[in-house]
């Protein structure tokens, strides 16, 4: 008798098992200003033991939409600890799902979560690709169809081209010959049916041939290509049975190029990987952890990454928690969805938990995001001049003391990479001790009125 039958997608070569999704994104370092923590942000003080999601918007038990966290924040400060908190204390409540970008980050190591790590015990590219097809190809669902839209949003043709390497017919017929039932090898009945449709697929096919999966095909084409999915399912079977030694993966440009996936970029790999990983694995109400996937990506495709995100999840009501030091990253997510994205620094509070601080960055534009979260100060910019001008008045009105001024415009000097705000800059100390000399002036007539 089998055993109880499998998720159909596991089939013989085993696959990834399923979890839960949500973001958060990571900044630079830099002494958090006085001034603006008054006036734009909001903190809330934890201990190290009581990181909840409730702390970055969301909801404790279900996901009501689609939102992301950005985290922000010095090297040091614990992002990392901070998210990997989160998943042990939520990955046997919600299904968690982690894509770590970094080779020795502290969520490589997770288990009882949905994972792919930069670190060597990661699984490769290919694999991915591989794992996320052999689920979705034969599935009368429209997953498969979203797998090739996200090639095609990654500017690639949206079609997928797979080449069996050594194997042909009698590779199986030599296979079999040795074996007096083959049908005891497979540990259910799943397993040996996908062996059994694998091997009238190989006995069919031009194995010299790429076969080219494509959502487009015609009905026929297409039926061939579902067949294929077996053959994914059982490549680890078949490379032991000395079938096949290998399925290799083929991707084209939309010019037309075709070349093998080791021929595209690290960048672009990443990017493919993490999307069809995340369309294939993250469930409704999942809780998902990105960690630095600004590594490898071209500024373009961070200044896009959230956008494609929200693609690759396509409304499954996930919380997502994205840690990044990338500006690109966070101002082309605030400035594509403002209504789903919010911003939280993290910073140590000396040895016993974070500072979890919530950036106001829903007004301002993009000059007000790189100066609030990453002290950049960009040519022309305007908020800066507003931002100044305020502090300068508050001044004026003994809200803040010259000190104070003074402060927040040297740290903007630092951060200013034009000639012509290192000029305005300079100017500005000379007007701080205009403002100062008027208010001793003033302070002297009321001296003298009253005497």
């Amino acid at each position: 008798m089998w055993p109880p039958k499998r998720e159909r997608h596991r089939g013989c070569a085993g696959t990834i098992a399923g979890h839960t999704a949500q973001y958060i994104l990571k900044a630079p370092s830099g002494r958090q200003d006085a001034l603006l923590s008054r006036r734009s942000l909001t903190s809330i003080s934890h201990s190290k033991h009581s990181m909840s999601l409730s702390e970055l918007g969301f909801d404790e038990h279900a996901a009501r939409d689609d939102g992301v966290a950005l985290l922000v924040g010095p090297n040091g400060a614990g992002k990392s600890f901070y998210m990997l908190q989160l998943a042990l204390n939520y990955r046997t409540k919600r299904q968690v799902t982690v894509i770590s970008n970094t080779p020795y980050g502290r969520l490589n190591h997770l288990n009882k979560v949905n994972k792919i790590s930069g670190g060597r015990n990661g699984a490769s590219p290919g694999t991915i690709i591989k794992n996320a097809i052999a689920k979705t190809l034969d599935r009368e669902s429209s997953e498969f169809y979203q797998l090739t839209s996200i090639l095609d949003y990654c500017h690639y043709h949206p079609s997928l081209g797979f080449r069996m390497k050594g194997c042909d017919s009698g590779t199986i017929a030599r296979f079999e010959s040795l074996m007096t039932d083959v049908h005891r090898l497979f540990k259910t009945e799943e397993e040996f049916e996908d062996y059994a449709s694998a091997r009238r697929f190989i006995e069919r096919w031009d194995h010299d041939d790429i076969l080219w999966v494509d959502s487009s095909q015609t009905a026929h084409q297409y039926s061939l290509s579902r067949e294929f999915a077996a053959v994914l399912r059982c490549e680890k079977f078949l490379k032991k049975a000395g079938i096949t030694k290998g399925v290799e993966v083929y991707l084209a440009k939309k010019n037309g190029a075709q070349f093998e996936l080791s021929g595209a970029s690290s960048g672009e790999l990443s990017l493919i990987c993490s999307m069809f990983f995340l369309a294939t694995t993250v469930e409704e109400n999942s809780l998902v952890l990105i960690d630095e996937p600004e590594n490898s990506l071209h500024p373009g495709w961070q200044r896009e990454y959230v956008g494609k995100i929200f693609a690759a999840l396509g409304y499954r009501n996930a919380s997502v928690i994205i840690a990044t030091h990338s500006p690109m990253l966070v101002t082309g997510a605030v400035t594509e969805r403002p209504d789903l994205i919010s911003v939280y620094e993290i910073r140590s509070d000396g040895g016993h938990g974070q500072q979890v601080t919530k950036k106001i960055v829903d007004s301002g534009g993009i000059e007000a995001i790189l100066w609030k979260i990453f002290e950049i100060v960009t040519p022309e910019n305007h908020f800066v001049s507003e931002e100044i001008v305020e502090t300068i008045n508050q001044y004026e009105r003994n809200q803040l003391s010259k000190s104070d001024v003074l402060t927040l415009i040297s740290r903007m000097r630092r951060s200013s990479f034009d000639d012509t705000q290192t000029e305005f800059f300079s100017a500005l100390f000379v007007l701080v001790d205009k403002v100062e000399a008027r208010k001793i002036a003033h302070a002297s007539k009321g001296s003298n009125k009253d005497d």
